[in-house]
């Protein structure tokens, strides 16, 4: 039974989560803009240290994502 709890526990919303959700609409509201792809930008504002902090949560970083902005910004100001 402790298995079904826990995984009851890991799958039910979270304060937290309620909480992003919350903080993403005000900043759409803020910045008059509603993002497509919230996977994508819940991704992009994941720094390393915070996916450290989670160890084994399966979360990934920005870094991936950081390194190809980085790439086209080097190919744009290179051309």
């Amino acid at each position: 039974m402790g298995f079904i709890t826990n995984l009851r526990e890991r799958l039910r919303p979270s304060r937290e989560l309620a909480a992003a959700v919350d903080t993403l609409r005000e900043l759409e509201h803020r910045i008059g803009y509603r993002f497509r792809q919230r996977d994508l930008l819940d991704k992009a504002l994941k720094h390393r240290s915070f996916v450290y902090s989670r160890k084994g949560d399966g979360i990934e970083s920005n870094e991936r994502l950081e390194f190809l902005g980085d790439a086209v910004l080097g190919m744009a100001v290179t051309r």
